[in-house]
């Protein structure tokens, strides 16, 4: 490009389709989505079970975290592929919200970006709602930082509030 839009940074990265990097982002945040998918249809099975009400909490906040995990995914895979994060109806990623099995013959269109962005905030509700407004989160993982916390949950609407111009969301987040 000789040097064109280094210095105002319109040119600071390009991803090019066939490389390894495209491939395994895709691969790797699906495969992220996947096993939250997973997970939380098992948690769904054992609190089916009448678990006691230490069990629920327990399970209820490995939920939480795991809406978070997949929030994350689909907000990563969502500033990669999208073809304009402005506009509500442009194409962004496939929308990955239930227990996929062994049948590969369902198809999946991409959603837009609003059904996205909805959806990633349809997330982080409910990882709130499981955890006492993201409270427990942080509570279980006192002076520990290896466990996602309503700040991560914020972080991610933050940085897609960001991506869509949603200024009044950012707000709300900080």
């Amino acid at each position: 490009n000789a040097g064109q839009g280094i210095n105002d940074g319109s040119y600071r990265f390009f991803m090019n389709p066939g490389t390894g990097f495209a491939g395994s982002l895709w691969s790797n945040m699906y495969n992220v989505v996947n096993r939250s998918n997973r997970l939380m249809n098992r948690i769904d099975e054992l609190l089916a079970k009448s678990p006691s009400a230490t069990e629920t909490k327990a399970l209820e906040i490995a939920k939480g975290r795991l809406y978070i995990f997949r929030a994350f995914a689909h907000m990563k895979l969502f500033s990669y592929y999208t073809t304009d994060y402005t506009n509500g109806s442009a194409l962004s990623v496939i929308k990955f919200d239930f227990y996929h099995t062994d049948d590969y013959t369902r198809y999946e269109k991409r959603a837009t970006v609003n059904e996205i962005v909805s959806f990633i905030e349809s997330d982080i509700t409910k990882a709130f709602a499981l955890t006492n407004d993201g409270l427990e989160l942080d509570m279980a993982a006192a002076g520990d930082n290896n466990f996602v916390g309503k700040n991560v949950a914020h972080a991610i609407l933050i940085k897609l509030y960001a991506m869509t111009n949603n200024a009044s969301g950012i707000l709300s987040n900080i």
